[in-house]
């Protein structure tokens, strides 16, 4: 009766336990994440109805409330996973024409999640990383991707940096795994820096061009992976209208305060290929709408300039 007893415990331990210590998942609930099968796993192997293969049976599935959906999400199942002891969530998730493996990381810097990652992931020719200075706050990006057959993983973080000395607030860390082919994650390139000469300039006060002194220039990065181009404080420079091989237009639109003298408007056309440039700045003066003689019944001026860009080359010569 005892031995009967006893392979009846035994039988019970295993069925509930068959999952933890049988899975053949490539992704186990509450285990520590491999990061060399993550960044390994090609994700154009399975179709969505194949996550137990890929998370297991015991996982978190979607409820129905299209709230918990992302632009574009159908549906997802979900499973707990640790890194570095951490609890952290694992995503298996389904879209129109592709599905995504997504980690979301909490409780860790965009630098201390970098550092999770094993280095031969890690490639110059596919990283980028800067800070972006919002005045009063400061915002790091990091960025790269690792190729692997017809998967792509991509990294990705953003933090808040206060000037005041605090650090490594709200961090937003994502790992992603999906096909190469994927428009919603890009293979990273590093930024290129770039200096923008102003040669003339015109005003809608006097119609004619003039040139401008010797040290005018404006310095641009292009972000080619993301299609974007950020000024010198490597802020995004407008809205972008084009952006391809062969140009960039980007326009930044201010709304008007009509008590103050205002920056309201800016447009960039760059031509890549040429390397020739266009600026319009329009600005708010509400002194010139009490001097009828200069001919600017609204208040606002307006300067094209014209110019040549040329890559900004990282030596210095002191």
């Amino acid at each position: 009766m005892k031995k009967l007893l006893s392979i009846l415990i035994i039988s019970l331990f295993c069925s509930f336990n068959s999952q933890a210590f049988f899975s053949t998942a490539i992704f186990k609930k509450d285990k520590e994440i491999n990061f060399n099968h993550l960044f390994n796993f090609d994700i154009t192997k399975y179709k969505f109805e194949d996550h137990e293969d890929i998370i297991g049976s015991d996982f978190e599935k979607w409820n129905g409330d299209k709230k918990k959906l992302t632009k574009g999400e159908i549906d997802f199942k979900k499973i707990n996973v640790l890194v570095g002891g951490k609890n952290q969530e694992l995503s298996f998730r389904k879209f129109k024409n592709e599905n995504w493996l997504t980690l979301k990381l909490t409780g860790y810097s965009c630098n201390q999640a970098k550092n999770k990652i094993p280095k031969q992931f890690i490639n110059k020719k596919n990283y980028l990383e800067y800070v972006s200075d919002l005045a009063i706050m400061e915002m790091k990006h990091l960025e790269f991707s690792y190729e692997n057959r017809n998967s792509r993983t991509s990294f990705f973080c953003m933090q808040l940096d206060g000037k005041s000395g605090s650090k490594d607030k709200n961090p937003i860390v994502l790992i992603n795994v999906s096909s190469k082919d994927s428009e919603a994650f890009p293979q990273v390139t590093p930024l290129k820096a770039i200096t923008c000469r102003l040669d003339e300039a015109k005003t809608n006060i006097k119609h004619e061009w003039s040139k401008m002194s010797a040290n005018s220039y404006l310095n641009f990065f292009i972000q080619d992976s993301n299609k974007k181009l950020l000024d010198q404080s490597k802020n995004y420079a407008g809205k972008i209208k084009t952006f391809n091989d062969e140009k960039i237009h980007t326009i930044q639109k201010y709304k008007i305060d009509k008590t103050k003298k205002q920056n309201f408007y800016f447009e960039y056309i760059i031509d890549r290929t040429n390397g020739s440039f266009k600026y319009k700045k329009k600005s708010y003066n509400p002194q010139l709408l009490m001097k009828p003689r200069y001919g600017i019944k609204d208040g606002i001026i307006v300067v094209d300039y014209v110019g040549m860009c040329e890559k900004k080359t990282e030596k210095k010569k002191f």
